[in-house]
């Protein structure tokens, strides 16, 4: 006599493929709300420096290296979340952030180019 079949339990492929993403979704949405306070915190701190004259230049040029690598992580986290998002709304919210970040970027370019001559 044959022993019966018995089914080996496998996990649900696209359940565990659902939770992957959404994981990654959130742990993506903190990584780039993470740097978006960084790049906040250290542009605050930066023009403040220069607005008020009360600054020593290795210091600024240490808090504009921060920015600069606070900036370059957000826009690779920034990209890879726009790849998993999948909601229309929520590409353009994060594409409308991403856009106020360059601004951002972009004005702290000219003001430290501007005190720099």
């Amino acid at each position: 006599m044959s022993e019966p079949r018995t089914r080996v339990p496998r996990p649900n492929d696209q359940a565990s493929d659902l939770g992957y993403k959404s994981e990654k979704l959130y742990q993506l949405a903190k990584s780039r709300a993470g740097y978006i306070g960084v790049i906040t915190k250290v542009y605050k701190e930066i023009s403040d420096m220069i607005a008020y004259n009360n600054f020593i230049v290795g210091y600024i040029s240490l808090k504009l290296n921060k920015f600069d690598q606070a900036w370059c992580e957000f826009v690779g986290v920034h990209e890879k979340y726009l790849v998993l998002i999948e909601h229309e709304t929520e590409k353009e919210s994060a594409c409308v952030s991403y856009e106020e970040q360059r601004k951002r970027k972009l004005n702290l370019d000219a003001m430290v180019t501007e005190w720099r001559q």
